[in-house]
This record gives C-alpha cells, structure tokens and sequence, in this order.
C-alpha cells in the first residue's frame, strides 16, 4: 500500500492560518466541500479493521453520481483533449474565479449528467 491511514493513530485535522503548516489552529471534523455539503462526512465502518474509513469515504463522494464536479471536470478535460480548448477555458478553475462556459449551450453539467447516466 502506497498511502494509508492507522485506526489507532487517528490524527486531529486542524486548520492552517494562512496556509502555513506550522500555524496549527482549531480543529474541523472530515467534510467535503463546505459550498457543497457543510454537514460532516459520515465514515461509514469498513471491514479492514486498520484503517479509519476516511479514505474510502472520500473516494466514494468523488466518484458518486451526486458529484457534479467529478463528471464535470472530466467532461471538461475530454473536451479540451479533443478541441484544444475546454467547454469552461479555466480547466482548473470551476469555481467563482473561473471562465463561465464558451456557451450557454454547452453547459458542462448537461453534459456531465449525460456521461454519468449513459446518455439516458
């Protein structure tokens, strides 16, 4: 295993002023995005007894249907691979900083909610 976590060790998270590790301040519980969903992640028990479940928790709310970003971002990184540019022209950027879409039209979410359902 390249990266884990250790059940009996569980670290508290803490924020960081101004992004710096060394200036610890109060602790937060495992989320998501709060602009998203600001209720706390609910790690689910796993059967591997060594590990928290935080890992496996944030994995499946990436990959989850109820995730528009996953699909967006994807469909946004297809499109600029094959168009040299993408439908939103800051590929990293989805949020209040980033481009809005090139059209109206070709809204990312339609077409990411068409790539998550088959096209159904």
């Amino acid at each position: 295993m390249l990266a884990g976590d250790n059940a009996e060790r569980v670290r508290v998270t803490r924020t960081l002023f101004q992004g710096d590790y060394k200036a610890e301040r109060d602790p937060v519980e495992p989320g998501f995005l709060s602009a998203l969903d600001p209720n706390p992640a609910i790690i689910h028990a796993v059967m591997n007894k060594k590990t928290t479940g935080r890992r496996l928790t944030l994995a499946d709310w990436i990959a989850s249907p109820q995730n528009p970003l996953t699909a967006r971002v994807l469909v946004n990184r297809v499109w600029q691979g094959y168009f040299g540019e993408g439908l939103v022209a800051t590929p990293n950027d989805f949020g209040l900083a980033g481009a809005r879409p090139a059209s109206p039209s070709c809204s990312t979410g339609w077409r990411a909610s068409l790539s998550v359902t088959g096209g159904h």
